[in-house]
């Protein structure tokens, strides 16, 4: 939103009206006090404020870095996400996916996150790729640094974030800073960590204007990686901004048409009408040509969650889709 006071009474009207974490709730995840959280996205509309104020960590540039924040994570919210949540019901190895980094929508990050869980064979790591947000020197940023989180640390999957480093063709460069405060990547991190205790994590945020060959080089560094480990690509992805929903359910369609139908072109000339990271998007796609169909998983919208009426003011400032997508290998 154009006001983070806006963004902070959207999220607080949307806690209202959900029941409460109780203390035997809180007790029984072990979670810590509240703390501070600065998603500038988190009434839904998509348009951002402005990266947080905290400071964050200088750029490391050696093989190992400080422990990264989860600066997004607030308990409340998290809870509300988590609580009662049903993974979403898709038969088979799950091995790539589409989800939310709006926080609005944690509830269908916590279904897929739920599901992964419940993946007969356990992964060893999760590759995160996803937008970025705010301007940095690297069109393709990647981090060395484990994270801090609520429930326990994160540790990085060196072996996998050094391919991305020393591949000449995706050349990425690693940014702590960068990293932290983006939420595309940030967000996610405690739903990682939540259900997938024990594995590492690599994460990669994307530029649009990142070079197509650095792009199709990553997304083929991906793939051969989840030929040979026991790894979950995931890619963090808003659809839709902007827009009036008649207009997003319009988008949404000719969205979902271009990745039933590995249309690539159309997704390189999507915008935000259509989608945030044209690029994450493709990655995807690439990579679930390796096990089949894709899985259509849920799909919703921020006017849809928040139950906004007609002429809400919100409105004014367009509404966010979201899809989740998943591409299982059959059979295994």
């Amino acid at each position: 939103m154009s006001s983070r006071r806006l963004c902070a009474a959207l999220a607080a009207c949307l806690l209202l009206a959900l029941p409460a974490a109780s203390p035997s709730e809180r007790t029984k995840h072990g979670l810590p006090s509240p703390a501070a959280q600065e998603n500038s996205e988190a009434s839904g509309t998509g348009k951002q404020a402005g990266p947080p104020t905290a400071a964050f960590g200088a750029a490391v540039s050696g093989v190992s870095a400080p422990l990264l924040s989860c600066g997004y994570y607030e308990e409340a919210s998290f809870l509300q996400s988590v609580n009662g949540i049903e993974a979403y019901p898709a038969k088979g190895d799950l091995r790539a996916g589409v989800v939310p980094h709006h926080l609005l929508a944690g509830r269908m990050i916590a279904a897929f996150f739920a599901r992964a869980a419940q993946n007969e064979t356990p992964y060893e790591s999760v590759i995160l790729v996803g937008p970025s947000h705010y301007a940095t020197q690297n069109r393709i940023t990647t981090a060395r640094a484990g994270w801090k989180t609520p429930f326990g640390t994160l540790d990085n999957n060196l072996e996998f974030t050094r391919r991305l480093t020393e591949n000449g063709q995706i050349a990425a460069a690693a940014d702590e800073a960068a990293m932290e405060k983006d939420h595309a990547i940030a967000g996610l991190i405690p739903y990682v960590q939540y259900y997938l205790p024990g594995v590492c994590v690599s994460m990669v945020l994307l530029q649009n204007t990142a070079e197509e060959e650095r792009v199709q080089a990553l997304a083929s560094e991906i793939a051969g990686y989840l030929k040979e480990k026991r790894a979950l690509l995931v890619c963090s992805i808003d659809f839709s901004h902007y827009l009036m929903p008649e207009q997003t359910a319009q988008r949404d369609e000719e969205t979902r048409r271009a990745i039933e139908e590995s249309d690539y072109i159309a997704v390189s000339h999507f915008n935000d009408d259509h989608v945030d990271s044209p690029h994450s998007l493709k990655v995807f796609m690439k990579n679930a040509e390796a096990f089949g169909q894709v899985h259509f998983l849920d799909q919703s919208s921020s006017d849809r969650i928040l139950k906004l009426p007609p002429g809400d003011p919100v409105y004014q400032e367009g509404t966010t889709s979201y899809f989740v997508l998943a591409a299982l290998l059959q059979g295994q």
